[in-house]
């Protein structure tokens, strides 16, 4: 099975997040990108003296961190997100698992970002996604 087969095989909603970390935040990190134009800032969203910049609502979330993060953010996120996308009791119906994203991506959002001033919304994310994967698979250990 080649490389481009054991992607498309990925689930959609986890493989399109997953590569999109990783397709954004490694640019950023190594200099080619300022991350100034990508993390979220409230004022530079919720503006009418300016163009509002939207963008920062979504790359906000697919933003990992530098060096370890690089690494490790995209792991732990294809793995929880492809695992409660395709084994998840919750999730039976099609599109139950993005709908799940875009709340808890919009709780997120709201509390850490906008009422915590948060500018890196991946980590959040990610533990929502281990938390109920947790929630989910009660017996499991690892």
């Amino acid at each position: 099975m080649s490389a481009a087969d054991m992607f498309w095989a990925a689930p959609p909603v986890s493989r399109t997040i997953t590569a999109a970390a990783v397709l954004l935040s490694v640019p950023t990190w190594m200099g080619f990108i300022d991350p100034y134009y990508i993390v979220f800032l409230g004022y530079k969203v919720f503006t009418i003296r300016e163009v509002p910049q939207l963008w920062r609502i979504v790359t906000t979330f697919v933003l990992t961190g530098p060096k370890f993060g690089l690494i490790m953010d995209p792991y732990f996120l294809y793995t929880y997100g492809s695992q409660l996308e395709m084994q998840a009791a919750r999730f039976t119906g099609p599109g139950d698992f993005f709908v799940y994203l875009i709340f808890v991506a919009f709780v997120i959002l709201i509390l850490g970002g906008v009422y915590l001033q948060g500018v890196m919304l991946l980590s959040p994310l990610t533990l929502a996604l281990a938390y109920t994967f947790a929630q989910e698979n009660p017996q499991c250990t690892t």
